[in-house]
């Protein structure tokens, strides 16, 4: 099941050398725009993990841990930029 929403704001992203990811990061570029596009998404483990790609497609950034719940995967999420939907 994926869940896709557009993003609204900038990130600043950790040193990459400090991380010890359970799911990989992806080098991101140092801007973001209104026009990305968030996804929610359930990995071979059935855990959730969240991407952030490009209108193009370039996916920028991911979640460095998987989740159990989706509210989890969504809240970390907003420390890189996601805005979560009204009611959520």
């Amino acid at each position: 099941m994926n869940v896709m929403t557009p993003g609204r704001y900038g990130a600043c992203l950790p040193e990459r050398s400090s991380l010890t990811p359970t799911v990989q990061p992806t080098m991101a570029r140092a801007e973001f725009s209104d026009w990305d596009v968030w996804s929610f998404k359930k990995n071979d483990d059935t855990q959730w993990i969240w991407q952030r790609h490009s209108p193009d497609g370039q996916l920028l950034v991911e979640s460095r841990t998987a989740f159990e719940q989706l509210k989890a995967c969504q809240e970390d999420a907003t420390r890189f930029g996601y805005v979560l939907p009204q009611g959520a």
